[in-house]
């Protein structure tokens, strides 16, 4: 039996991006225990800077989870915890989920960088004109 394909409405919202005054990018390699390459992180500058000033190392590594891989960085405001990088520079609350524009998880430029709202993968998205301070953005998708 065929799955059957139609349209649905899936709201994205996307914080307002204003670019940065210091457009220079950051570059850092990431390598596995091996020294093979994994991927090449780039973000603005002044991204890695406010990362530092917020309590985070400026060092970046990779968490593997059932979605794929993501760049983290340790919190050193609080010992022993990691976070993606992606939803720090986004400030995602907890029910956002954190996409990229162009499907480079490595590329964490803020212009690169969009949230959903919703849930999971498989699970139902919530409106976010519910949410009554998000901006808002509909597309069709087929499901």
């Amino acid at each position: 039996m065929r799955p059957t394909t139609h349209q649905s409405k899936v709201i994205l919202t996307a914080p307002e991006f204003e670019p940065p005054e210091d457009t220079s990018i950051y570059r850092q390699h990431l390598h596995d225990q091996h020294g093979n390459l994994l991927g090449v992180v780039e973000m603005y500058e002044e991204d890695l800077r406010s990362l530092r000033e917020r309590g985070f190392t400026g060092k970046m590594c990779t968490k593997i989870n059932q979605s794929g891989r993501y760049v983290i960085v340790k919190n050193m405001t609080v010992l022993g915890t990691n976070s993606v990088v992606a939803r720090i520079l986004l400030n995602a609350r907890k029910g956002l989920q954190v996409r990229y524009r162009d499907g480079n998880r490595f590329n964490l430029k803020r212009d690169n960088l969009y949230y959903q709202t919703g849930k999971a993968k498989g699970e139902t998205l919530v409106d976010s004109r519910q949410q009554g301070d998000l901006p808002e953005t509909e597309i069709s998708v087929k499901v």
